[in-house]
């Protein structure tokens, strides 16, 4: 019987021709082109292999096409599409979650090859547990702040208590995320601008602070990619960035906003 492989792309002209060649060769081919309908053949028929593009609609949607597959069809050989070659870090932790990848135009020869490889030498992967973003974040909350602190102007050391209460709302939101609780606690970063401003610090200084601080972040973040879920990864930074925007927005506003008696409010 004809191996059986899911390949999966929103490209129609690619949906057409590497189908067609994969069958010359000898596979059983059904194709889908949006996670949804990738996710519905999974959990009803088999495969044993998923052929994906790593960008389906959103970037990095085929990691949740693969986190499908390997929580439903955990024997089937897991390959993914990239057309992003010269991120050394993101093709390691690609790997690192995939049976192997091939960048984008593929050669025929060698994606068959692949395959064939694959499927004579099967491996049942035993994949540590994937961090989400939050999580992360949380584990190496001492870290980023000591990095963010040396990279940083100098006059962020007098403010290291609030940016300190700032990271840490920044995680709570993103638990609230996580969780789909809408409301989002900006308290910590009007405390920040209000001190900012009693302090003399030039506003542009203060924005300039927080984008070191999630700079830190996104350093951590692409030194651990092999250890965060990639399948969550992009919508959890999508949210992070969501949350620091509206974080920045409350400071500068605080700064920019005549003195006010300051009520303290839990984050």
């Amino acid at each position: 019987m004809a191996p059986r492989i899911l390949f999966v792309d929103d490209e129609p002209s690619i949906r057409l021709t590497l189908p067609e060649i994969l069958r010359q060769h000898g596979f059983e081919v059904a194709v889908a082109a949006t996670v949804p309908e990738a996710l519905k053949i999974i959990s009803t028929e088999n495969f044993e292999v998923l052929l994906s593009d790593l960008n389906i609609g959103e970037p990095g949607d085929g990691f949740t096409v693969v986190s499908a597959m390997r929580r439903i069809q955990p024997s089937a050989t897991t390959i993914i599409l990239t057309g992003y070659p010269a991120f050394e870090s993101a093709l390691r932790a690609i790997q690192s979650q995939v049976d192997d990848y091939l960048v984008k135009p593929a050669d025929i020869a060698s994606l068959i090859g692949k395959i064939r490889e694959k499927l004579a030498n099967p491996t049942l992967r035993q994949q540590a547990p994937l961090l989400r973003l939050v999580h992360l974040i949380r584990e190496n909350r001492e870290g980023i702040l000591r990095d963010w602190l040396v990279s940083a102007d100098s006059a962020a050391e007098g403010a290291t208590e609030s940016f300190s209460e700032v990271l840490d709302c920044m995680i709570r939101n993103l638990q609230r995320v996580l969780e789909n609780r809408p409301e989002t606690d900006l308290e910590p970063a009007a405390a920040l601008g209000e001190r900012r401003r009693a302090e003399g610090y030039r506003a542009s200084t203060m924005v300039d602070e927080l984008h070191a601080l999630e700079k830190v972040v996104l350093v951590y973040v692409e030194r651990n990619l092999m250890r965060v879920d990639l399948s969550t990864l992009f919508q959890d930074l999508r949210a992070m960035n969501e949350v620091f925007r509206a974080q920045l927005s409350e400071a500068v506003r605080a700064y920019m906003a005549e003195p006010e008696p300051h009520q303290t409010a839990m984050c």
